[in-house]
């Protein structure tokens, strides 16, 4: 994305912004554009992958409300896991697991923006083993536990517990 594109969309967003009346639309239309914004840094980051690595982060990215294990992943494209592994780890710098996760978790990061979903309900919607488990690698990728994360973002909580 080059600036002239960023702030085409930055006006956008803006116009969109100036006509809310409630935080509600405010909170919707927050969502969209940081949803939109990893998008395109998403692109831009993934320009020198290969055409496998490419398939497989939109694979993940497709089924990110899901168990996505690399068993899977390489059942799902007839590939030896190894192979798939050191081929993601040459395109990307990560493993194929903690990409995942890193995923799931900026996924994560939205859902408290545009919903009022408990943490378990979060952890629930993205496959997680369970919730304390959510909450531990959550707290482990972004420094901040889900309920603090969500205080961070002044939205009424309904959360009762981690």
């Amino acid at each position: 994305m080059d600036a002239e594109s960023a702030y085409s969309l930055s006006d956008f967003y803006i116009q969109q912004l100036e006509t809310c009346t409630t935080a509600d639309e405010v909170y919707a239309i927050s969502g969209k554009m940081y949803q939109n914004f990893v998008r395109q840094v998403h692109k831009i980051q993934t320009l020198h992958y290969s055409s496998l690595v490419l398939y497989m982060c939109t694979y993940i990215d497709k089924h990110i409300f899901e168990t996505i294990s690399l068993e899977k992943l390489a059942d799902h494209l007839g590939y030896d896991p190894c192979y798939l592994t050191t081929l993601f780890k040459r395109d990307t710098g990560q493993n194929i697991k903690q990409y995942i996760l890193e995923k799931k978790i900026a996924q994560a990061k939205i859902l408290p923006s545009s919903t009022q979903l408990e943490i378990q309900e979060i952890s629930d919607q993205l496959s997680f083993r369970s919730a304390s488990y959510f909450c531990t690698q959550f707290k482990k990728i972004t420094g901040e536990s889900p309920s603090s994360y969500r205080k961070s973002l002044h939205i009424p909580s309904t959360l009762s517990s981690q």
